[in-house]
């Protein structure tokens, strides 16, 4: 039988994109899709470190000075593939279409539900990224591919001053203001941009409301607000976020926070120099323009044999410069 009109790969792709606001990860804000201008399935960029000096003086007709060059290193990687199926079974594909028309039947939303299952999962990974990013793995990406024990790194190229935002955080008395001070004279100084936005989860978050010297500067309708959603929206000139997501382990069940306990990320709120590089999904099957998501349609061969689903996602984050970004891993013991 033709395939129906639901399962054809372009309303697949379909269904997917009409889920994109309900299932993005908070961290993706930060991370916009680009598409690769090449077919290559190799990434390579230059990281930047912008200067802060004032261009020289010189005399008119005289010899040019010299200035040091933007780039400081390079990151190269693969691809990241994502390469999933899902399996439709008969019963689902006879009831996609109502009897004697094209219209979609009552299966239509077992389709749609495991589009928007499939997009949680492709934002959930694109959310590990991100965080991987914002420093959670140390200034790396870190996954592991099949077959190998060990996981596979990709440096970032984060200089060591951008890896610590100051003592920790446990105690009433430190002087967490001057830690958020440092990290943004950082940002502003090194990556030549304003850092406007602080990411930590509410496990940390509750070390600010514990501080002396935070709560001290606040005014009693604040403090109120404070300890009524046990959260700040604005401190120090920065939006705080609060990310509490999972990852959760279909076989092991074991649940993995994005954004661990000991975390906090300061960084610019822009994202001109962030994002993830849609790349070319890498098969004989899609034009060679295509980029993100890519679906394939399997049938079987006999009566009763279900439909394939298929795709596949080839992407890579892309984050020309990390010193927009000033992180600590240890900031609560």
């Amino acid at each position: 039988m033709p395939i129906p009109l639901l399962l054809q790969p372009q309303s697949l792709l379909g269904i997917y994109e009409k889920f994109a606001d309900e299932t993005a990860s908070k961290l993706l804000q930060w991370f916009p899709d680009r598409d690769a201008v090449e077919r290559a399935q190799n990434v390579q960029y230059d990281t930047i470190q912008y200067s802060s000096d004032a261009a020289k003086i010189n005399t008119d007709g005289g010899a040019p000075n010299s200035v040091r060059r933007t780039v400081r290193g390079t990151v190269m990687g693969g691809a990241i593939t994502m390469h999933e199926e899902v399996i439709v079974p008969s019963e689902v594909i006879c009831s996609l279409r109502d009897l004697g028309s094209n219209k979609p039947g009552p299966a239509s939303a077992w389709i749609a539900r495991e589009m928007k299952n499939l997009r949680l999962r492709i934002g959930k990974r694109k959310a590990v990224l991100a965080a991987q990013c914002l420093g959670i793995a140390s200034g790396n990406l870190s996954f592991t591919l099949p077959g190998l024990a060990a996981a596979t790194t990709v440096s970032l190229n984060y200089t060591g001053a951008h890896q610590a935002i100051g003592s920790a955080w446990d105690t009433a008395a430190t002087d967490i203001l001057a830690d958020i001070q440092a990290a943004k004279l950082l940002v502003a100084t090194d990556g030549g941009k304003q850092a406007t936005e602080m990411v930590l989860n509410s496990h940390t978050g509750i070390r600010l409301m514990a501080n002396d010297g935070i709560m001290d500067l606040l005014n009693d309708v604040a403090k109120g607000e404070v300890l009524q959603t046990g959260q700040f929206t604005k401190l120090a000139g920065l939006n705080v976020h609060y990310v509490d997501e999972f990852v959760v382990d279909d076989v092991t069940l074991v649940a993995t926070a994005l954004i661990p306990n000991h975390h906090v990320a300061i960084f610019a709120g822009d994202s001109a120099d962030r994002g993830f590089i849609n790349m070319h999904p890498n098969t004989v099957l899609a034009q060679d323009s295509h980029r993100g998501p890519f679906f394939n349609v399997i049938e079987g061969k006999r009566i009763n044999d279900p439909i394939t689903i298929e795709y596949k996602y080839n992407v890579f984050p892309y984050l020309p410069n990390p010193d927009e970004i000033v992180y600590d891993t240890t900031v609560v013991a």
